[in-house]
């Protein structure tokens, strides 16, 4: 049996979400992540989303 640690990855982001309709809303968000090789993945993103 063998057991290995790893260090955590950092990420942060922000986002609004705001209804459209009583069942439709509109979300916008925006995300960063790092990992600890130093890579970086950004960007944002768009949804529309259906409440049932």
């Amino acid at each position: 049996m063998s057991m290995s640690r790893s260090k955590g990855d950092f990420s942060f982001g922000a986002g609004v979400s705001y209804s459209l309709t009583e069942q439709v809303y509109a979300q916008v968000d925006y995300m960063r992540y790092y990992d600890r090789k130093g890579l970086e993945l950004s960007g944002p993103s768009l949804s529309i989303g259906y409440k049932f």
